[in-house]
């Protein structure tokens, strides 16, 4: 189901490099409770460079993630969310026009 996931980590120190990953086995079953659930194999990992300190160029992600924070738990416009984000060759016309955020 498309929407929005925001993950929490734990704090860190060091830069950290994230990777999402498919557990491919023939045999493996969806876990109810995992966040990260809605990870499909029709599109690739996603890589993502983790930092403990933001810089100035951040500032902008920094502010409209928070407020995409505060909607958890509600909905998001898929226009908004396309243009906050810059995801407009991303979020098709195929998307419902409002998208869960979830906060697990």
């Amino acid at each position: 189901m498309a929407g929005v996931t925001l993950l929490q980590l734990t704090s860190f120190t060091n830069t950290q490099v994230w990777e999402s990953s498919f557990r491919c086995d023939a045999d493996a079953q969806p876990v109810a409770d995992d966040p990260i659930n809605f990870v499909e194999t029709v599109a690739p990992p996603a890589l993502s460079l983790l930092v403990s300190e933001g810089s100035a160029d951040d500032r902008s992600l920094q502010a409209n993630l928070k407020k995409l924070k505060n909607l958890c738990g509600s909905q998001v416009a898929k226009a908004e969310l396309a243009r906050t984000f810059g995801l407009e060759d991303v979020i098709g016309a195929d998307w419902p026009a409002s998208l869960p955020v979830r906060c697990p």
